[in-house]
């Protein structure tokens, strides 16, 4: 690896814990206008983005994060990030156009899109690749396969952790059902 590789990369701020994207999954952000609320057992999706005559899935990956980490935002969810579903991985878009968006039978459903609240303390930056750090051994695995990609550690004393938000998806993680009461 080349000392002068970047990752572009959204950077999430969190009070002790920051989490970065790559921009390559991301196409634009936007500031959260119009949504319609849903009726749903999903934990992390409530939502949809309104677009014109469309509705786009909008997850609320800012309470996953706050939920998962138990960390506290700097800034208020009023920010979606857009991500094209034509720049997953076939893995990934396979799971959505055969294991889920037909099963939500709602015909202006945008399925080339996928919109995710995130916080509005966010930032756009680069982060040399040879700062990410992968996870150890067993543990390292365990963490990848819920999304947790590498780690970097701050100057500073921070820590920051880079998400795959395609491996958020194809797990389920974002789409954790709600326990009922026993």
């Amino acid at each position: 690896m080349n000392d002068k590789e970047t990752l572009k990369v959204l950077t999430l701020h969190y009070q002790g814990l920051d989490f970065l994207l790559n921009r390559e999954q991301c196409s634009t952000s936007l500031y959260i206008s119009e949504v319609r609320r849903v009726s749903s057992r999903h934990l992390y999706l409530k939502e949809f983005l309104v677009s014109r005559d469309k509705l786009i899935l909008l997850f609320n990956l800012d309470s996953f994060l706050q939920e998962t980490f138990r960390v506290k935002s700097r800034g208020n969810p009023l920010l979606a990030l857009l991500s094209e579903t034509d720049s997953f991985n076939p893995d990934t878009r396979d799971f959505l156009e055969r294991g889920f968006f037909p099963y939500l039978k709602i015909p202006s459903l945008h399925s080339g899109l996928l919109a995710f609240r995130i916080t509005s303390a966010t930032e756009i930056s680069e982060v040399p690749l040879r700062e990410i750090r992968p996870q150890p051994g067993i543990l390292g695995g365990s963490l990848e396969k819920r999304g947790l990609l590498g780690v970097r550690f701050l100057a500073g004393g921070g820590m920051q952790y880079l998400l795959d938000l395609e491996v958020l998806i194809r797990g389920r993680l974002l789409l954790e059902k709600e326990k009922k009461d026993i």
